[in-house]
């Protein structure tokens, strides 16, 4: 059975979401090019599961991360134009899939706001390393902060789908 084709309008929610997303890109962009020129030539490139830093680059690596964020905005908010194409715990059907598409939708803008912070929280603490200091990274609280919620996230809207049946 072919599933159905149907335009998920915004809630006024899905709005907010996405401005903040877009926003908080913007803000990641403008932090990276106010920071750049002043950053030292070798910056951290990777941290360990505490937090602490364990790998240090060229500071050309941290282009990488609002790259990859912007990549991400697009990306996400281009698949959410299809949800009739995404994979579903339930079976979609005629009376069901407004339903399952919205909160599939949901969740992929819920998750691109996430990643955007995340990854500017990353950039940010990048950008602020000296190598004068000696306690520097993300913090022995970055994983529980920035991980877990994107569990509970996945594990909010999967038993959401089952809801909605």
């Amino acid at each position: 059975m072919k599933r159905p084709r149907l335009k998920i309008g915004y809630t006024k929610t899905d709005i907010v979401v996405e401005m903040a997303c877009w926003i908080c890109l913007f803000l990641v962009w403008v932090l990276f090019f106010m920071r750049y020129s002043g950053l030292p030539e070798t910056v951290p490139t990777h941290y360990d599961a505490a937090g602490k830093i364990d790998a240090f680059g060229n500071k050309e690596t941290l282009w990488s991360l609002p790259v990859m964020c912007t990549l991400f905005c697009i990306l996400l908010s281009l698949v959410n134009f299809f949800p009739h194409l995404f994979n579903y715990p339930e079976k979609i059907t005629q009376e069901n899939a407004y339903r399952q598409y919205r909160n599939a939708s949901q969740m992929l803008r819920y998750l691109k706001l996430f990643l955007t912070l995340t990854l500017g929280y990353i950039l940010y603490q990048a950008t602020s390393y000296d190598p004068n200091e000696t306690s520097q990274g993300l913090g022995v609280w970055f994983l529980p902060v920035f991980i877990i919620p994107i569990l509970v996230f996945f594990v909010y809207f999967y038993v959401r789908t089952h809801r909605l049946r």
